[in-house]
């Protein structure tokens, strides 16, 4: 079998990792003329997900949060097993000289978590390994992260901080010297954008394809105004506190995509500022972000080191946070009221909205996994008569 090298990209998430990956789909093709494999066959997203049930322990997988599964570990193993086997048919027939797998879940430490060392599970497909991390300071990682919240439903408000340090000395416990640590900051991106920047690093034969229509140059975020109106629709259904169910979650995309086309043109701009109590409490407990400036030269121009602390301080502990009122001053962003009558009175509208939403995500999965890659089989075609 054919060994060729990986560039294992980890997120984290909100670094425009979907980005990325967008291009990395479109752009397939092309990519294999250079000698470049981004695996889609039977890949149910766009990202590599899957591979973490290559090598995790089956009780840690939590596939509840992926959407394409609603929390059945029998289809997602099910799904990695194809995504595995399909990736090696792929690497022996189209003998690529590096693969690119990418997925922000794999942004973790999982060192209790594997039933198998990660570079003993990787070591089987790949002749070596290069780890790349783009890194978010904590305040904006925070409100991308409580912007996510507000989109799918909130379950903790406490002001936290990723954890950094753990998990970039997890990969370079396992393949030492090879994790390359990056600041998402625009002006230290090439160009200001993360996928120029992750081509001119790691695939510079490919930056010439930004010049064609196939990229997303980002990931399409919701404006502050339609997301703090998403929350007060959940609230009405739903308690605070308790995770939303498919018909609550069926109700947010409806309501979503019927009016984020008239946020984004009339108030996108529109963004809260957190309380100064809670940014500088994020500074507090960023410790870890010391340790990247000693370790990797990673450094933020918007970020006052000097409020750090290095001692370990529990997320959130030493503040009362009982609102969102107690995290943002949203006093300039007006949610609107929106209609959801249909809704609660559960009638044709609402049963029509389920179903759709329901068969859309078990499309998208049987899609991507059996019909997005007839590229492939085409090229095998051609191979066998030429």
């Amino acid at each position: 079998m054919n060994k060729p090298k990986l560039i294992l990209h980890i997120g984290h998430a909100k670094t425009g990792t979907t980005s990325i990956q967008h291009f990395l789909v479109k752009n397939h093709r092309e990519l294999l003329n250079y000698g470049y494999l981004y695996p889609i066959k039977c890949s149910p997203r766009n990202n590599h997900v899957v591979l973490r049930g290559g090598f995790m322990k089956t009780e840690f997988l939590n596939v509840h949060d992926y959407q394409v599964y609603v929390g059945n570990t029998a289809w997602f193993m099910q799904d990695t097993q194809r995504f595995l086997k399909a990736m090696r048919e792929d690497i022996d027939r189209l003998e690529p000289h590096t693969v690119i797998l990418s997925a922000e879940q794999m942004f973790r430490d999982f060192s209790s978590q594997s039933k198998e060392s990660l570079v003993d599970f990787l070591s089987a497909y790949f002749s070596s390994v290069e780890v790349v991390a783009y890194i978010k300071n904590p305040t904006t990682n925070y409100m991308s992260s409580l912007s996510q919240s507000l989109r799918t439903g909130i379950r903790n408000l406490s002001p936290k901080t990723r954890p950094i340090r753990s998990v970039i000395e997890y990969y370079e416990g396992q393949f030492p010297n090879k994790v390359k640590v990056h600041a998402f900051e625009r002006n230290q991106l090439v160009n200001g954008d993360v996928v120029n920047d992750f081509l001119t690093r790691y695939i510079p034969d490919a930056v010439s394809l930004l010049e064609n229509k196939k990229t997303k140059r980002s990931n399409e975020s919701l404006s502050w105004p339609l997301l703090l109106s998403l929350r007060n629709i959940r609230l009405q259904v739903q308690p605070e506190g308790k995770k939303p169910s498919m018909q609550t979650r069926m109700l947010l995309a409806r309501v979503a995509k019927e009016n984020q086309k008239h946020f984004r043109q009339s108030s996108d701009h529109i963004k809260p500022q957190l309380k100064i109590q809670v940014s500088n409490y994020l500074y507090q407990i960023s410790g870890d972000f010391l340790w990247l400036r000693e370790a990797y030269g990673v450094t933020f121009s918007d970020m006052d080191y000097e409020h750090i602390k290095s001692t370990i301080v529990i997320d959130g502990q030493d503040l009362n946070i009982q609102t969102l009122d107690s995290i943002l001053d949203t006093s300039n962003i007006d949610p609107i009221e929106v209609d959801i009558s249909w809704y609660k009175k559960k009638g044709v509208s609402y049963h029509l909205s389920y179903f759709t939403f329901i068969g859309l995500l078990r499309l998208k999965r049987i899609g991507n996994l059996y019909f997005r890659n007839l590229f492939l089989l085409r090229h095998r075609i051609k191979s066998i008569f030429y």
